[in-house]
């Protein structure tokens, strides 16, 4: 195997070549990347982050990004590692995005943390067979219920779909795209096919077939297995048996609380081409403006750079309205550990056909006539992309005579196909995650001494916040635990009068967002919390001491004075 970091722009790598990646950058960049091992997926592959910047040990803000939580969702892990490799090339002189000078400086000085891959154990199935695998391949369920198991069952080494001709299917096949299926109109004539998938029927009494669900055979969500709103099923499909039942979300949680410096994350999916931010459970008059002005600045971001729209996940995404998803990821992240949070549809081929995007994004799943799904099909043809295989007969071991082939979703629908596009989409979303970095709180630290009687200094320290976004993060995070203020720490407490430490609270950014009102003409103003604070302390003696500034979320910047 011989792979190399590049191949990241132009085509889907499997796990091992993934590993391969992450130990050749971490082995030429020594002094920029630190390889973590969280954990392990439910099979024993290991779970990896990579942080990437200057002095990785030294923990300061931080953005996070995160790929393939859902197994055949792949061009997320091919946009981390993009943005990680110009991230170095960035370190090295390499600017590949026209960076201002101001997001370049910045951007040298920041902390990325980078998951690559949440699934691997479901995206190698999904590689390997195409079986459909909507987070982990792995089944603990012990039922007697009848339920659809993928096996092959032509022996072709591929899971595909399977049709049957039923005068009551409620599919046909398209007249102009052959192989097509679509779904069955009043005026057709047939012939009529049930569609299920390549696969088993288990626990069958041999009279009706059970239809199929994302869930049958791998039944765990990782998008629903979070602490934050957290429910069962049936309340919520895929929840898992408990919060963080699956290795793969308890490991994240584990590094997620022990990295308290995380403010911005973005969680990487595909498909459907949009950045969906919170709230997820409820609308946006329960957001702060302050949060709300943030994300309006980030959607100008998203549609210059990445050319796709933001939208609010309770208004625009839930697919049962105002039935709010459990467990997600997103709102884990925003509301329980405090970080500005987006989950990233990332490969739109609905905008590529020209479809219209309706007025509830997530009907661009669902709202397609027979038309769109053959102009869907033909745009994919034009794309390069050949995703229809034609379908072949077989005998089932239980259904008797079916045919198997149909729609291969895997470099079509639900990810573009290799090449151009691949690195198309690395390069709009770098430009975003670039300007992220500009936002993370940056702490700058001076200090003056003044002689005062008796061989003591006034010892002044003051204390700026020269990022865009509060140390506080969201201001839905004021209250979290882990969200403690900016403090100033003197090492020795017994040259100061009156004690060592001073608490200062949290410093606002330099960024109001968009729209937010402070920044709005003729009655512009500077934001309430104030970016600079400043302390004083009584020291002894003529030697310079050494000060502490920061806190757990900021991290500590240290210097003498």
């Amino acid at each position: 195997m011989n792979v190399s970091p590049d191949d990241v722009r132009r085509r889907y790598l499997r796990y091992a070549e993934q590993q391969q990646v992450l130990q050749q950058l971490a082995a030429r960049h020594p002094d920029l990347v630190r390889l973590q091992r969280i954990g392990s997926s439910a099979l024993g592959r290991p779970l990896y982050v990579v942080v990437v910047g200057r002095d990785p040990d030294r923990p300061r803000p931080a953005l996070w990004i995160d790929a393939n939580m859902h197994a055949g969702e792949f061009v997320g892990t091919n946009v981390a590692l993009a943005f990680v490799l110009d991230l170095l090339a960035l370190q090295e002189g390499d600017d590949r995005h026209g960076l201002s000078a101001a997001v370049a400086a910045a951007a040298k000085d920041a902390l990325v943390v980078v998951a690559p891959s949440l699934s691997p154990d479901g995206a190698e199935a999904v590689h390997e067979a195409g079986r459909f695998v909507r987070s982990s391949p792995v089944d603990t369920r012990q039922t007697a219920l009848p339920r659809w198991r993928q096996v092959d069952v032509d022996g072709d080494g591929q899971i595909r779909r399977m049709r049957v001709l039923d005068p009551c299917g409620g599919f046909v096949e398209s007249k102009t795209i052959p192989g097509l299926m679509l779904p069955r109109d009043i005026d057709d004539d047939g012939p009529f096919y049930a569609l299920y998938p390549e696969g088993v029927i288990d626990d069958w009494d041999g009279n009706a077939v059970p239809p199929w669900g994302f869930y049958d055979d791998n039944p765990l969500d990782l998008n629903r297995n979070f602490s934050w709103g957290w429910q069962p099923e049936p309340l919520q499909y895929g929840a898992g048996d408990y919060v963080g039942s699956s290795p793969e979300a308890r490991a994240l949680m584990a590094f997620a609380t022990a990295t308290p410096h995380l403010y911005f994350w973005v969680n990487l999916h595909t498909y459907g081409g949009v950045w969906i931010r919170p709230l997820g459970d409820k609308s946006d008059d329960k957001l702060s403006g302050d949060d709300l002005a943030l994300f309006r600045l980030v959607e100008e971001w998203t549609t210059a750079h990445a050319r796709v729209p933001t939208v609010s996940g309770f208004h625009e995404f839930l697919y049962t309205p105002e039935t709010p998803l459990r467990g997600d990821l997103v709102d884990y992240a925003f509301l329980q550990r405090g970080a500005y949070a987006w989950a990233v549809e990332l490969w739109d081929l609905y905008a590529r056909a020209g479809l219209p995007r309706p007025r509830r994004f997530i009907d661009v799943y669902a709202r397609q006539s027979r038309g769109q799904m053959e102009l869907l099909a033909r745009t994919l043809g034009h794309l390069g992309a050949s995703p229809l295989r034609p379908w072949t007969k077989a005998t089932h071991p239980q259904l008797g005579d079916v045919e198997i082939g149909g729609l291969d979703a895997r470099f079509s629908v639900w990810n573009p196909p290799e090449g151009p596009l691949v690195d198309e989409l690395c390069r709009g979303h770098a430009a975003v995650f670039f300007r992220l970095l500009a936002l993370l709180p940056r702490l700058h630290v001076t200090t003056r001494r003044e002689p005062l009687a008796d061989g003591a200094h006034l010892l002044t320290i003051t204390v700026e916040n020269r990022g865009g976004v509060s140390t506080a993060g969201p201001d839905v995070a004021r209250g979290l635990p882990h969200n403690e203020p900016v403090h100033v720490v003197i090492d020795d407490a017994s040259r100061v009068k009156d004690g060592a430490r001073r608490t200062l609270g949290h410093l606002g950014g330099t960024h109001a967002g968009r729209h937010g009102g402070v920044g709005t003409w003729p009655y512009q103003s500077s934001q309430a919390l104030p970016s600079r604070r400043t302390c004083r302390f009584v020291v002894f003696g003529d030697g310079p001491v050494t000060i502490r500034v920061g806190s757990q979320r900021t991290g500590h910047v240290s210097i003498t004075g």
